[in-house]
């Protein structure tokens, strides 16, 4: 079972987020770069993280699925939205 606390964190370069993965932890990471070019977050990139949490999360699910083993998962301009 996936699932997203509701924690959070900005960094340098966009939004780090955690994920227990069948109770194994991982952090998912969104780019400013990719909060902007999925979502057109210009302005206020808190705000916009949290107006599409649920888009948010719902891409990295397709991404842990994929590859449920790894510690890390990074969301992109270029990740497909499979």
């Amino acid at each position: 079972m996936i699932t997203f606390p509701s924690q959070y964190s900005l960094t340098d370069t966009g939004v780090n987020f955690p994920v227990l993965n069948d109770n194994r932890r991982a952090v998912c990471s969104i780019t400013f770069e990719a909060l902007q070019d999925r979502f057109q977050v210009l302005n206020n990139l808190e705000a916009g993280f949290n107006a599409n949490r649920n888009a948010i999360n719902n891409l990295a699910r397709k991404l842990i699925e994929l590859n449920p083993n790894e510690d890390r998962y990074l969301i992109t301009t270029t990740n497909p939205d499979t």
